[in-house]
C-alpha cells in the first residue's frame, strides 16, 4: 500500500529557474515574427545561421546573394556602452564573419530593448554614448569631425576587457584590425554596424506583431489579431527546433495564414499555448515588480552602509593624527620585509601591465591657461598631489601638463581597484620592470637607479592611489620614493579619490628635512630647516565657487583647480620639496 504523500515543502535549487533565457528566447522569437511580416518579395530569412536571423536579399534568379543582414538579438535590465560585454561580443562576431565570408556584402545590426549608456571616464568621447555617436556615423558623409569620433570608437575597443564569450584568438583577430585599419576602413566597418537599441519590451514588440498583421490585412483587430499571433509565434518555434537550414519567406507567411491552416487548428493546443505565454509574462512582471519593490530598501542600506565607512575613515584619521603628535613617525627599512622584498620581486604575483600614458579625450576642452599656471607651480616640486571624485578630469589634467613637463618621458602606474597593501606591490614590479633589481643591489641604491634610469625631468605617475595608514607600508615606500625623486630630479604625481593621509605628508616631510640637514651640514649650513620645511607643508587649496578653471595660492606653497565637468571637487597640492 503506497505511503501517503509528505506534508514536507519542496525546495528547489536557487540557481535553477531559468526565467531570464526563456524570456530573451520569447523576445527573439516575437522580433523574428517582426521581421517575417516585413519581408518582400525575393527576400527570405534565414534562422539560427549567422546571427539569430539573417534577412537576405537574392537576386532576380533567386540564387545570388545582393545582401545579407545579421541580426543579434538580446533582451537586457541595463543600458548598454560599447565597453559592455554584449557590444564587444557582437563587434567581435561581425569582424569574424567579415573575415570568414570576404566576398558576400555583409551588415550587421544589433536589437535590444536596452537603452545606450554613457561611457565610464577616462574616454576620448566625453559626456555622451559611444553607441549613440556610432550611428550619428551611419547617416552622416566622413569628415573632420566623423574622423575625430572613429578615432574616439576605435580607442575605446582597443582599451576594452575581452569578454569571456569571446574566444582569445578571435578576440586577438580583431584587435589587429582594429589597431591596423586606416580611418577610412573603419569609418566603413562602423558604416555596416547598426546600433538597433530601445526596440521595446516583450509586450511592445508583441503589440508591433499583432499592429503589424492588421496593418498588412492579414488579420482582423482584437482576437483575430492575437489567435494569429499565436500560431505565426508556434511555427516558428516549431521551424526553430529543426537540425540544418531554417528559411522563411513571405508565400510561407501566405500558406501558414491561409484558411485551411488556420482552420486545421487545435483550437484547445491554441488556448493552452496563451495562457502559458501569459503565465509567462506575468511572472516576468511579478518578479520585476518585486525587484522594484526591494530597490529602495537596497538603495538606502548602500547609502547608510557608505556614510559608515566614511565615519570609520574620519575616525582613523583623526587617530592617526593625534597619534603623529605624540609620537612623529620615522622611515624605517623594516616595511621592506612588509612589502615581500625579502623575497625576489618576481615572487609578488603581480602583472606589472603597460605604464603607457591613457589617451587623451579628444573633443575635450584643452585648459591652456589653467596648464600654463599650474606647470609654473609645479616648477621645481619634487611632488605633486591631486585628489578628486570620478570625472573631475584629473586625468586629463595630468596628461596635458606632463607633455612639456617630461618631454615625453613618463612611465604611468595604474593602481585603480587595489588596496594599499596591492599598490605598493604593484608599485615595486612597475619599478622592477623599469630596471630589475639584483640581490646584491640595496633597495636604497636600486631605487635611485631606477629613477635615474628614466632621465631627468621624467615623470611618475601613481594613477588612483589608494588610502594608506602607518601598518601598511605604503605611506613609507612613498616617503622614499618621493625623496629618491627629488634626489634624481624625477617629478613625481599622484592622483586619488582623498588627500594625501596626514601620516603620509610627517613621513614625506621627515626624510626630505633629514636629507636637507645632512646635505646642509656637510656644507656648513647651520638654518633652522625644520622650521622651514614644516612651513611648506601640502595643504588643500579651497576651491572658489566659480565657473570655468582657476589656480589660487595658499601659503605660496600649494594650488587648486575646479574641473570644467562641475562632478565634484578636484584639488591639488604641491610641496616645496
Amino acid at each position: 500500500m503506497p505511503s501517503p504523500p509528505s506534508n514536507q515543502e519542496f525546495h528547489p535549487l536557487p540557481d535553477r529557474d531559468a526565467w531570464g533565457a526563456i524570456r530573451g528566447f520569447v523576445y527573439q522569437v516575437d522580433v523574428t515574427l517582426l521581421r517575417w511580416l516585413g519581408l518582400n518579395e525575393g527576400e527570405q530569412l534565414a534562422l539560427e545561421c549567422g546571427e539569430d536571423v539573417d534577412r537576405i536579399r537574392l537576386g532576380l534568379n533567386g540564387g545570388e546573394e545582393l545582401e545579407r543582414i545579421l541580426e543579434q538579438i538580446k533582451y537586457r535590465e541595463h543600458n548598454i556602452t560599447l565597453r559592455s560585454p554584449e557590444a564587444l561580443e557582437a563587434i567581435v562576431s561581425f569582424y569574424s564573419q567579415r573575415d570568414l565570408n570576404p566576398e558576400t556584402p555583409l551588415r550587421f545590426r544589433f536589437v535590444s530593448n536596452s537603452s545606450p549608456g554613457q561611457e565610464k571616464s577616462p574616454t576620448p568621447l566625453p559626456g555622451a554614448s559611444g553607441i549613440r555617436i556610432w550611428n550619428q556615423l551611419l547617416a552622416g558623409q566622413q569628415s573632420a569631425k566623423s574622423k575625430d569620433m572613429i578615432e574616439g570608437i576605435r580607442s575605446i575597443l582597443r582599451t576594452a576587457t575581452r569578454p569571456q564569450a569571446v574566444s582569445e584568438e578571435r578576440w586577438q583577430k580583431c584587435q589587429v584590425f582594429l589597431a591596423e585599419s586606416s580611418t577610412d576602413g573603419l569609418f566603413v566597418f562602423v558604416r555596416d554596424f547598426e546600433w538597433g537599441l530601445e526596440a521595446g519590451d516583450i509586450n511592445d514588440v508583441q503589440v508591433q506583431v499583432r499592429a503589424g498583421l492588421v496593418r498588412s490585412g492579414r488579420a482582423l483587430p482584437g482576437t483575430d489579431a492575437q489567435r494569429k499571433h499565436t500560431h505565426l509565434f508556434v511555427y516558428a518555434l516549431r521551424i526553430m527546433s529543426r537540425p540544418g537550414q531554417k528559411c522563411l519567406t513571405a508565400s510561407d507567411l501566405r500558406d501558414v495564414l491561409s484558411d485551411e491552416a488556420i482552420a486545421s487548428l487545435d483550437t484547445k493546443l491554441l488556448d493552452q499555448l496563451e495562457r502559458m505565454r501569459d503565465l509567462l509574462l506575468s511572472r516576468i512582471d511579478d518578479i520585476e515588480r518585486a525587484v522594484q519593490r526591494v530597490q529602495p530598501a537596497v538603495e538606502e542600506n548602500l547609502l547608510i552602509s557608505r556614510e559608515m565607512l566614511k565615519a570609520t575613515q574620519r575616525t582613523a584619521d583623526s587617530v592617526e593624527e593625534m597619534r603623529t603628535e605624540l609620537q612623529p613617525g620615522r622611515i624605517g627599512l623594516n616595511f621592506l620585509e612588509t612589502l615581500g622584498l625579502g623575497k625576489p620581486l618576481a615572487t609578488l604575483g603581480l602583472d606589472p601591465g603597460t605604464m603607457d600614458p591613457p589617451p587623451l579625450v579628444l573633443m575635450a576642452t584643452k585648459r591652456e591657461e589653467t596648464i600654463k599656471v599650474l606647470i609654473e607651480r609645479l616648477g621645481g616640486k619634487a611632488w605633486c598631489a591631486l585628489h578628486g571624485g570620478s570625472g573631475t578630469g584629473k586625468t586629463q589634467l595630468v596628461r596635458l601638463a606632463i607633455a612639456p613637463l617630461s618631454a615625453g618621458n613618463c612611465r604611468w602606474f595604474r593602481l585603480d581597484g587595489l588596496n594599499a597593501e596591492q599598490a605598493s606591490n604593484r608599485i615595486l614590479c612597475l619599478l622592477n620592470s623599469i630596471l630589475r633589481r639584483r640581490e646584491s643591489d640595496s633597495f636604497e641604491n636600486w631605487l635611485i637607479n631606477v629613477c635615474s634610469s628614466l632621465g631627468r625631468g621624467s615623470s611618475i605617475v601613481l594613477d588612483d592611489l589608494p588610502a594608506s595608514d602607518r601598518h601598511d607600508g605604503l605611506h613609507e615606500l612613498l616617503a622614499h620614493l618621493c625623496e629618491t625623486c627629488d634626489r634624481t630630479d624625477t617629478r613625481l604625481i599622484s592622483m586619488g579619490h582623498k588627500p594625501l593621509a596626514h601620516s603620509v605628508r610627517s613621513l614625506v616631510l621627515g626624510a626630505l628635512v633629514r636629507r636637507a640637514c645632512s646635505s646642509s651640514s656637510r656644507c656648513g649650513n647651520s638654518r633652522n630647516f625644520p622650521s622651514a620645511w614644516r612651513a611648506s607643508a601640502v595643504r588643500d587649496a579651497r576651491i572658489p565657487k566659480s565657473r570655468g578653471d582657476n589656480l589660487t595660492a595658499t601659503s605660496g606653497i600649494g594650488c587648486g583647480c575646479r574641473a570644467l565637468s562641475a562632478v565634484g571637487r578636484l584639488e591639488l597640492g604641491c610641496a616645496r620639496f
